[in-house]
């Protein structure tokens, strides 16, 4: 998605859900035969009847703002580490690109989500666009900072390998595409069209998944009307 010249867009909403008990679709890997290491599942049930649950959108490599942001929200203290108790953050992608922190901002999530489940919390990441842009070799938004941050080109590459890199490993182990919240709210990065709505949160993570781990990145539910692209309901088409 593109962010505004102007603007730095990041959008905040905070439901808050009073619910006994909650239970959310694990992370969906390849199949078995294509597996490279065990699930990760990327949420499982609360432990507590109050729950707060805050999205945040995209964060485009820029820590400042994004912590800016989350302490608003009360999710994170001024040392920033997890301080929202039982809530559930999900962040709905576009993390990178178009900024410096790409580094900082993924090793946050990866640092918040042991935190937040400690404290019966949960943190949920959904694949955006420019996640899977990456991941697919699409630069064309990476900054010269971000290069340098990673020691390179080369090695930046090397690390978004969704087989052998450290991030590209983060990833792919604990994003999805989608993510259905007390089993009635869905989140995605873009939106979310009947056609692929119809196929059910498991079977979207699921082909996502096979699509990244077999570099299909052609694969129509990362195309125009995918959860990741689709703008369709926002712009009233």
């Amino acid at each position: 998605m593109l962010r505004p010249l102007i603007f730095f867009a990041i959008i905040v909403v905070v439901l808050i859900y009073y619910r006994d008990s909650s239970t959310t679709p694990p992370a969906r890997t390849p199949p078995p035969a294509l597996r490279p290491t065990p699930a990760v599942p990327v949420s499982e049930s609360l432990r507590t009847s109050h729950r707060r649950t805050v999205a945040v959108g995209d964060l485009h490599s820029d820590l400042a703002q994004a912590l800016a942001v989350l302490r608003m929200a009360g999710i994170v203290d001024n040392d920033s580490n997890w301080s929202g108790g039982s809530a559930t953050l999900v962040q709905t992608g576009d993390i990178v690109d178009r900024g410096p922190d790409t580094i900082a901002l993924y090793n946050l999530f990866d640092k918040l989500r042991t935190q937040a489940k400690e404290a019966g919390g949960e943190v949920v990441n959904v694949f955006g666009n420019h996640e899977v842009m990456n991941l697919g070799g699409d630069l064309r938004y990476v900054t010269e900072e971000d290069y340098a941050s990673f020691g390179g080109r080369q090695k930046r590459r090397e690390a978004w390998d969704v087989r052998s890199g450290w991030l590209g490993k983060q990833i792919f182990g604990q994003f999805n595409i989608t993510y259905v919240h007390h089993g009635h709210t869905v989140f995605s990065h873009g939106d979310m069209e009947a056609e692929w709505a119809q196929l059910g949160v498991e079977e979207m993570n699921d082909l996502a998944h096979e699509a990244i781990w077999n570099s299909n990145y052609r694969a129509p539910i990362f195309q125009g009307t995918g959860p990741i692209w689709s703008r369709s309901h926002a712009l009233l088409e």
